[in-house]
């Protein structure tokens, strides 16, 4: 594990627990939206990455359009 993936990985735990402690403190109307918010908002940056590594690097690969399909999804 390189250094660079051990302070995302550090960071991303840290978000994580940061997390969970608001929702903790939030109504059960608060914490659903900010789950929602948090899953929508990752979605959307998964699909963006998926979509420009097709464009960038899948198109010319065997079963690159594999990565358009679910980049679409």
């Amino acid at each position: 594990m390189g250094k660079m993936q051990r302070i995302r990985s550090f960071l991303r735990g840290l978000f994580t627990l940061l997390v969970g402690i608001a929702m903790l403190f939030l109504n059960a109307e608060q914490a659903f939206e900010l789950a929602a918010v948090i899953l929508s908002i990752g979605l959307l940056v998964k699909g963006s990455g998926m979509l420009w590594y097709y464009f960038t690097m899948a198109r010319n690969m065997v079963g690159g359009k594999l990565h358009l399909y679910v980049g679409f999804i």
